[in-house]
C-alpha cells in the first residue's frame, strides 16, 4: 500500500484532506481556548465563588476524556468516516445550547457533551490524514499544528473583539446589569457557527468511503482499489494504468507500523494488540504517559491563563474595561506566537533530533521558561516568555501527534491515539483542580509544578524504544 501511495504521489487530494482534517484540529483548539475564556465571564454572570469555578472546566474535560476514547474506538470499529462527520455536527448543536445556558449547573452539564463530541477531532483526523499520505510526506501530520494554533488565534481574537464591550468591569462586582454581561453568549454562538461552517465544508468536499488502509485491514480489497483510483484521478493520473501505480499488487495484509510486531489478519484490531510484545507494550505505555504528563503540565498554567493575564493587566491600569481588553490582547499575542511553531516542528522532526529528540528538547525548554516566568516582574517580559512557552510546547505536541499517528498499527491506531487523547483530557480534569489548590498556597506553585511535570514528559521521549523517522 505504501508503494502505491508513493506512486500516486502527494497532490490535490492530500492537500484537500490536510485542510479538511486541519479544520477539525482548529475546532478542538478553538473550544479549549473558548472554555478558558468563558470561565471568568460565566463566573461573574452566575456569581460563582472561586472554589467552584473549576467545576466548569472539569465537566468539559470529563466529556473530552470519554469522547476521545469512544470516538477513537468508533473509528477502528466502524470506520474513520462516521466520527469525521458526526463530531463537528454534534459539537455545533451542543455549543449553541451552551450559549443559551440559563444557570451555572446547566452550563456545566452542557459542557460535558460539547467536550465529548469535540474530543474526536485529534485522534480521528490525525489517523485519517496519515493513512492517505505517501511515506515521504508523513510530516504533513505535524503541520496540522498550524490549524491547532489557528484555533487559539481564532478564539482569543474573537474574545478580544467581542468581550470587552459586552462584559462587565471585572473589578466591579456590584453594578453589573445582567444584560450587559452577555458577551460570552455571543462569543460561544459565533464559535458554534464557525463549527457549523466546518461541518458543511466536510460534507461538500469529502467523497471517499474510507481510507485504503482501513479497507484493506478489514478485507475490503476492491473498495480499497476504488478509493486509490479516485485519489489517483484527483492527483492527475487519469491515463495511468494499474501496473504503473502498483494497484494490482495490493494485498489484504498491509504492513503494520513498528509498535505492532504481530501480523495483520484482515480483521478489526483488538485492544490487546497494543501490548503484543515487549517493544509494543513499552511504546504504548510511554506514549500514553507522555500525553498525560504533557497535558497535565500544560493545564496547570494554561487553564487559568486568561484570568492570570487579565489580573496582571488590571493591576497596571485603573480602568476595568482597559484591563479586560489588555488581558485579551495578551492572550491573543500568546496564541499568535504558536503559529510559527508548526513550521519549526516540521523541520525538527525530520532533522537529526527526530521525533524523540524533538519531544525531549522542546519539553525541557518549556519547563525552563516556566521557571523564568515566575522570576520576571515586567508585564512585557512575562508576555514574551509565555509566548515562547507556547511555541516550544506546540512543537512538542506536533512531534508527539506525529509519532502516535505513525507508531500504532492501522487496525488499532484509532484506539491507541484515542486512549492517548483520553488521558490528555483526564489531565484536563485534574489540572484545574490542582491549580486552584496550589494557588491558595502560592500563585507561583502551579508554574513550578508545571515545570517539573513537563521536564518528566521530556524524559519519556528519551525512553521510547522506537524512532519512527
Amino acid at each position: 500500500l505504501d508503494d502505491v501511495l508513493s506512486n500516486i504521489g502527494f497532490g490535490l487530494f492530500q492537500r484537500t484532506m490536510f485542510f479538511l482534517c486541519g479544520i477539525g484540529w482548529l475546532a478542538d483548539s478553538m473550544w479549549l481556548i473558548g472554555v478558558s475564556v468563558l470561565l471568568p465571564r460565566a463566573q461573574q454572570t452566575f456569581q460563582v465563588p472561586d472554589s467552584q469555578i473549576g467545576i466548569m472546566s472539569s465537566c468539559f474535560f470529563a466529556g473530552m476524556m470519554g469522547g476521545a476514547t469512544a470516538w477513537g474506538f468508533a473509528a477502528d470499529r466502524f470506520g474513520r468516516k462516521l466520527p469525521f462527520f458526526l463530531c463537528p455536527l454534534l459539537s455545533t448543536v451542543c455549543a449553541y445550547c451552551v450559549a443559551l445556558a440559563p444557570s451555572f449547573p446547566f452550563l456545566c452539564v452542557l459542557l460535558f457533551p460539547l467536550g465529548f463530541n469535540a474530543a474526536g477531532s485529534i485522534p480521528v483526523d490525525s489517523s485519517l490524514l496519515a493513512e492517505f499520505l505517501p511515506p515521504a510526506n508523513k510530516y504533513w501530520v505535524t503541520l496540522l499544528a498550524v490549524f491547532y494554533c489557528a484555533g487559539d488565534v481564532t478564539s482569543s481574537g474573537l474574545a478580544w473583539i467581542i468581550l470587552p464591550s459586552t462584559s462587565c468591569d471585572p473589578m466591579d462586582e456590584i453594578s453589573c446589569p445582567p444584560g450587559h454581561n452577555r458577551g460570552w453568549r455571543y462569543f460561544f454562538a459565533i464559535l458554534a457557527t464557525l463549527q457549523l461552517v466546518f461541518f458543511i465544508i466536510r460534507i461538500i468536499a469529502y467523497r471517499q468511503r474510507e481510507t485504503p488502509s482501513y479497507l484493506l485491514t478489514n478485507g475490503r480489497r476492491e473498495e480499497a482499489i476504488e478509493v486509490l483510483w479516485n485519489i489517483a484521478r484527483k492527483n492527475g493520473h487519469v491515463q495511468a494504468d494499474s501496473a504503473k501505480l502498483g494497484i494490482d499488487r495490493l494485498t489484504l495484509n498491509p504492513v503494520s507500523p513498528p509498535a505492532s510486531r504481530g501480523k495483520s489478519k484482515a480483521k478489526r484490531g483488538t485492544f490487546s494488540q497494543l501490548f503484543k510484545g515487549r517493544v509494543a507494550a513499552t511504546t504504548t505505555l510511554i506514549v500514553w504517559s507522555q500525553w498525560f504528563l504533557m497535558s497535565l503540565g500544560y493545564m496547570l498554567y494554561a487553564s487559568f491563563l486568561p484570568k492570570l493575564l487579565e489580573q496582571r493587566q488590571a493591576a497596571e491600569t485603573t480602568e476595568g474595561d482597559a484591563g479586560l481588553a489588555g488581558g485579551y490582547r495578551d492572550l491573543f499575542i500568546y496564541a499568535l506566537c504558536g503559529l510559527p511553531a508548526s513550521f519549526i516542528a516540521r523541520y525538527a522532526v525530520n532533522s537529526r533530533l527526530g521525533r524523540k529528540g524533538t519531544l525531549t528538547a522542546f519539553m525541557w525548554t518549556s519547563a525552563s521558561l516556566l521557571l523564568a516566568f515566575t522570576l520576571v516582574k515586567s508585564h512585557v517580559g512575562a508576555v514574551m516568555i509565555i509566548g515562547t512557552v507556547n511555541i516550544m510546547s506546540t512543537v512538542a505536541w506536533a512531534g508527539l501527534s506525529t509519532y502516535a499517528a505513525e507508531v500504532f498499527a492501522v487496525d488499532v491506531r484509532g484506539t491507541g491515539t484515542g486512549i492517548a487523547s483520553a488521558l490528555q483530557r483526564m489531565a484536563g480534569i485534574i489540572g484545574p483542580i490542582i491549580t486552584g489548590l496550589l494557588m491558595m498556597l502560592n500563585k507561583d506553585f502551579p508554574l513550578w509544578g508545571a515545570s517539573c511535570i513537563l521536564g518528566l514528559a521530556g524524559l519519556c521521549g528519551i525512553l521510547l524504544p522506537i524512532e519512527t523517522k
